[in-house]
């Protein structure tokens, strides 16, 4: 038997008696050369470090469900899901909005869609009601 496959089975003898033992022979314990050769990982689903978004990657931290080994994923960027959107006319009682392109998840603009500035009254009050002395 070659050097490697006696050191292998004298690690799977090791890990066996500790699995009786009540102990984990885990990952971290094993050489890097061996850590291929005792476990075919198989990682759970994992948990969300930080959410992907629009423009940002995200992270899912996942576990080994054999023999514990830790990893982290990326999950890349979404990208922005362009809308159009209409103009809005200003009103007296309300600015309004230019027609353009906005994201549908996050509402970052991502074309047009400048602020139109609320109709101003001159300072009165009523609108298309006529007042003696307007035109004096």
């Amino acid at each position: 038997m070659k050097k490697g496959k006696k050191c292998l089975a004298a690690v799977l003898i090791g890990a066996v008696v500790l699995s009786m033992a009540g102990c984990s022979l885990q990952n971290a314990d094993l050489p890097p050369w061996l850590e291929q050769e005792v476990c075919q990982h198989v990682f759970d689903d994992g948990e969300i470090l930080q959410e992907a978004t629009c423009i940002q990657d995200g992270k899912i931290g996942q576990i080994c469900t054999l023999c514990g080994k830790t990893k982290i994923v990326v999950e890349k960027a979404h990208g922005h899901t362009a809308l159009e959107s209409e103009e809005i006319p200003a009103t007296t009682t309300s600015p309004g909005m230019t027609a353009g392109m906005y994201c549908g998840i996050c509402g970052e603009t991502l074309s047009g869609r400048v602020k139109i500035p609320q109709i101003s009254t001159g300072g009165n009050t009523t609108v298309g009601d006529f007042k003696p002395g307007w035109l004096d």
